[in-house]
């Protein structure tokens, strides 16, 4: 767990160890850390919490005594997977206090993909410590968005956490292809969060990202790579959601380190009601050149969700980057 805090004045931290059956109550808490103006920290989860046997449905919550950011890792034979901690102020109610907002709220996991080598993983928190909630879950095809399995509902406790193989929780046979969608989680409760993580069986690719809870307008994706690069070639891949009952229209621009245009959509890209585009940014545009550095903006007329994906054709490293609104 990396640490680190962007304000003017020092900052302290904890860490509670919860476990999916203890409802909201920590099963251990660390030891405090102190994090100077600009400092960072990294911890060991398991050597924190060196008395516990750490699993899949265990969870971590920092508690700080001012804003700070961090981030999760995680490793695989080598590869590595970094995941955003979630701010709980992002999903508490508009007006600023700490009552949890008791309307129903949707998340979104633009892509999985199983079968052919790949899976996905899920996994589900209800970081509400008072009320239970549950999630029905839906699989989508890219295309037209028609559903690819009945829907699964989901009952978590205060505090639980549920994680699960997406093939195995939607009961999908991808055959020997590739077997790839979307997932929107229908929740009772708006304190419930939850991300995927997905690779290969073979190792190489492994990423993380939160579900997405808000469609956007108008994204920027601070990072671009495409072509060679010393002994590495590049690629960056774009995913684009419409999760609305319209239709979306959406322009899509390249921008150079210097916020210079590279490229454009001279003609809007037309997305249907479920629709899921994933292409790489050279199938976007045929004729972009190398780009090493830079930034894509995303507009559109309806609310969208997307991430770009960017790795090296070699398949060393795979890394997910989400969206930063601009609304």
């Amino acid at each position: 767990l990396v640490v680190i805090n962007p304000m003017a004045s020092p900052a302290s931290f904890l860490l509670e160890l919860h476990h999916y059956n203890t409802s909201g109550v920590p099963a251990a808490t660390s030891s405090g850390w102190y994090l100077p103006a600009g400092g960072q920290v990294e911890v060991d989860l398991a050597a924190a919490f060196s008395t516990q046997y750490l699993v899949d449905t265990d969870y971590v919550l920092l508690r700080a005594s001012a804003p700070v950011a961090a981030a999760s890792q995680m490793a695989a034979d080598g590869f590595l997977a970094v995941l955003a901690l979630q701010p709980q102020r992002d999903i508490l109610a508009a007006d600023g206090q700490t009552t949890p907002v008791p309307a129903p709220a949707d998340l979104f996991a633009p892509q999985f993909a199983v079968g052919g080598g790949w899976w996905t993983r899920l996994a589900l928190l209800n970081a509400d410590p008072a009320a239970a909630a549950d999630v029905v879950l839906t699989a989508f095809y890219s295309v037209g968005g028609a559903p690819l399995s009945t829907e699964v509902t989901l009952h978590l406790n205060p505090g639980e956490k549920k994680a699960a193989d997406v093939r195995q929780l939607f009961g999908l046979s991808p055959g020997g292809g590739i077997l790839d969608g979307w997932i929107r989680a229908r929740c009772s409760r708006s304190l419930v969060q939850g991300a995927v993580l997905f690779g290969n069986d073979s190792g190489a690719y492994l990423s993380a990202q939160p579900l997405a809870r808000t469609a956007l307008k108008r994204m920027l994706f601070g990072h671009i790579a495409s072509g060679p690069a010393g002994s590495l070639d590049y690629f960056t891949g774009l995913a684009l959601l419409n999760p609305s009952d319209a239709q979306a229209r959406v322009w899509v621009t390249v921008h150079d380190p210097s916020g210079a245009v590279l490229q454009t959509t001279s003609d809007p890209i037309v997305l249907a009601p479920g629709q899921r585009l994933s292409q790489m940014i050279t199938d976007y545009f045929p004729d972009l050149g190398p780009t090493l550095g830079g930034w894509i903006e995303v507009q559109a007329d309806q609310g969208l969700l997307g991430y770009v994906l960017f790795g090296d054709t070699a398949l060393q490293f795979l890394s997910a980057v989400p969206p930063m609104a601009v609304e």
